[in-house]
């Protein structure tokens, strides 16, 4: 039973919301469909960044729309969250696990990163970017700034994931209808200041789009559990529908609209509404798939960084832009595959187990 509050908590929501609060976790499907998605949008990435490494201005003009991968990723991350983790609201003593999952998400793969990327500047001796506010700013994951490029520069995105941890953590610390009004709350005003373009601070506009994606991801997770086959068919006809008329500038969304998110979501609730009435397309190669897209985001320009300073990039062209984007695409796929299996599989039992370990001697030394 909970505890009487003070009656200025008392706020009167509409019983759906109430209802979506406490929505259970999804653990009985495993979305094939979206694990396909996410590797997709980790390999456009890596596209879009082999053309910016090749500098070929023809490849980069018709190829350019990949950098929206990052869109579906802040929409993913929102949905897969909300859609986990949505009966630890108003749970605080489930905050702990909430964090500790996060923590090992993130950070000991992206440990690993860093530590190649510092390694092969000190061996070419390229101290510049290895200031201490950088070092500091890199290894925490501190933002500096709403746009940050750190040592890892594609780590910037990581600002925002930890900026919507945080905030959903706050959530499951809290009673049940503040959180319920943070969730309905904060993504109004964030959406509105995107909308209204206000400028607190240096590339404003751009950061409070990007944290909106993740309520987008929030809204597909309450949606989903209520969305038919037929609806979730139309939705994803629609979102990839929207996402070939994107690329092809066939399609332009007024500018309130975050155009490549929106596509991103009904893309991810249709195909998700679809696995839930009909049954999972899961298999080996899609779980694969799903569990590579981190690691490949990760090391990709680190390597590619790599390969530029080494001379190595040089020696990889063969004069046919085409052709050498193509390879340095196969090069950025591959090494996120072996990324995934030769460290970030490890590292992350590593900290598990270094965790439970700790865990369970917390625990013998509070038994009498």
């Amino acid at each position: 039973m909970d505890r009487a509050r003070p009656s200025s908590y008392k706020v009167n929501f509409p019983e759906h919301l109430v209802r979506a609060a406490r929505m259970p976790p999804i653990t009985s499907v495993r979305f094939g469909s979206i694990d396909v998605a996410r590797w997709l949008a980790a390999a456009a990435i890596v596209v879009f960044h082999s053309g910016a490494f090749l500098s070929d201005l023809e490849f980069g003009k018709a190829f350019g729309f990949t950098y929206y991968g990052v869109d579906f990723f802040f929409v993913l991350s929102g949905f897969v969250i909300m859609q986990a983790h949505a009966a630890d609201l108003s749970h605080p003593e489930r905050l702990g696990t909430f964090a500790k999952k996060r923590f090992l998400r993130i950070y000991p793969p992206y440990w690993c990163v860093l530590a190649f990327a510092i390694g092969f500047l000190l061996w070419f001796n390229l101290r510049d970017p290895l200031t201490w506010s950088n070092l500091l700013s890199s290894t925490f994951l501190i933002p500096r700034s709403a746009k940050d490029f750190g040592i890892i520069t594609q780590a910037w995105t990581l600002h925002y994931e930890l900026i919507f941890y945080i905030f959903f953590g706050i959530c499951i610390a809290l009673p049940r209808r503040i959180s319920l009004l943070l969730l309905v709350a904060v993504p109004a005003l964030v959406y509105g200041l995107f909308v209204s373009g206000t400028q607190p601070f240096a590339n404003a506009t751009m950061a409070f789009k990007n944290i909106s994606l993740f309520f987008f991801g929030v809204i597909v997770a309450v949606c989903v559990p209520r969305i038919s086959v037929l609806v979730g068919g139309f939705l994803l006809a629609l979102g990839l529908l929207t996402l070939a008329g994107l690329a092809t500038e066939a399609v332009a969304l007024p500018s309130f609209v975050p155009a490549w998110g929106l596509a991103s979501a009904l893309v991810i609730a249709g195909g998700a509404a679809i696995e839930i009435r009909k049954g999972s397309v899961s298999s080996k190669t899609t779980d694969i798939l799903g569990a590579l897209c981190y690691g490949t985001y990760l090391i990709h320009l680190p390597l590619f960084s790599f390969l530029e300073v080494s001379g190595l990039l040089s020696k990889l062209r063969t004069g046919n832009p085409a052709f050498d984007c193509a390879v340095l695409v196969a090069i950025g796929l591959f090494a996120g595959l072996v990324f995934h299996f030769a460290c970030e599989r490890p590292i992350v039992a590593l900290f598990k187990n270094l965790l439970a370990t700790r865990q369970r001697r917390d625990v013998a030394v509070a038994l009498p």
